[in-house]
């Protein structure tokens, strides 16, 4: 199980299984991070990154090169929008997929979130069966043995 850490640290979860997919949680609410690991924990092929802040998930971002990216867009150190931009202008981040999860109004560029490489936004609260669907659909087309 993740432990907590101060904001922005970044904590990489526990898993004891043999992982094919990395997911990056970027969430500065300890609550949640917890909820998206223990609703994660039903997928076994799937090892969990948690970084509590803006700085924390794009540095993992870049080291790890996870296959999917969780973003909050309310972060204590820099705006979800701008973790966004900066995952895309990176040669080594941008083609990775990202869900927003977040309880406010998304207000990319032009109103498209898809510019900045979202591919889904969940509302808070989501369902629990709502984002493991779209994690699921978002990794099954990610290449892997």
């Amino acid at each position: 199980m993740t432990s907590e850490t101060p904001l922005g640290s970044p904590c990489v979860a526990a898993t004891p299984r043999m992982a094919t997919y990395t997911v990056l949680h970027i969430e500065d609410s300890p609550a949640n991070q917890r909820l998206v690991e223990r609703i994660l924990a039903q997928r076994p092929a799937i090892e969990l990154l948690t970084a509590g802040g803006g700085e924390a998930g794009l540095e993992l971002a870049r080291e790890r090169g996870p296959d999917l990216v969780l973003l909050d867009l309310h972060l204590p150190d820099i705006p979800g929008e701008d973790v966004l931009r900066r995952l895309g202008e990176n040669p080594a981040t941008a083609g990775i997929p990202v869900v927003v999860m977040s309880g406010g109004a998304f207000s990319g560029p032009a109103g498209d979130p898809r510019a900045l490489g979202v591919r889904a936004y969940l509302a808070k609260p989501f369902r629990l069966t709502e984002l493991l669907d779209v994690v699921d659909g978002l990794l099954a087309g990610r290449d892997r043995p």
